[in-house]
C-alpha cells in the first residue's frame, strides 16, 4: 500500500515492527517546472503503472540493497490480491521469497467511493505463510 494509505501510527505502533510502505515521497530534489519533475514517477506511482514488473525487478528484486526481508504480511488493497497471489506463486522471485499460502486474516472498510480508483475495495491483511512462529504481541 502507499504510504499515506497505510495506518503506520494509529494502529502498528510495536517498538519491534519491520514494516515497508510505497513511498509516495514529493520530487523536492527537482527544480519546480522542470522536465525531471514533471516525469518524476513515485514508488506507488511505478507500483501502479505495472505491478508484477515493479514486485519483480524493484521491490523484491535479487541483488536490491538494502534486500526486504519476505514479509510475514502483505497489506493490499482488494482489487491487487490476485496480482500479489500471481506475483508469489507464479514468479521466480516471488517463489524466492516462500510464501507457503495466502490467507486472509483482516479486512476493513476503505469507505463508500474511492476518488483513486487505484484504492478501491477493502483494505487487506494477508499472511504468507512463511513464518510458523507466533507474532510477537505488544503488551
Amino acid at each position: 500500500m502507499p504510504c499515506h494509505s497505510t495506518p503506520w501510527r494509529s494502529h502498528l505502533v510495536h517498538a519491534n515492527l519491520i514494516g515497508y510502505a510505497l513511498s509516495c515521497d514529493p520530487p523536492l530534489h527537482t527544480l519546480p517546472g522542470s522536465a525531471e519533475r514533471a516525469s518524476y514517477r513515485d514508488e506507488a506511482d511505478r507500483f501502479y503503472d505495472d505491478p508484477p514488473r515493479f514486485l519483480r525487478e524493484e521491490l523484491f528484486a535479487s541483488g536490491r540493497h538494502p534486500a526486504l526481508p519476505a514479509p510475514r504480511y502483505i497489506v493490499v488493497f482488494e482489487a491487487l490480491v490476485p496480482v500479489v497471489r500471481r506475483f508469489l506463486f507464479d514468479t521466480d522471485e516471488g517463489r524466492r521469497l516462500g510464501a507457503m499460502k495466502l490467507t486472509v486474516v483482516w479486512e476493513g472498510f476503505n469507505g463508500f467511493f474511492a476518488e483513486d480508483g487505484r484504492r478501491a475495495g477493502k483494505m487487506m491483511v494477508l499472511d504468507t505463510g512463511i513464518y510458523l512462529d507466533e507474532p510477537v504481541q505488544g503488551r
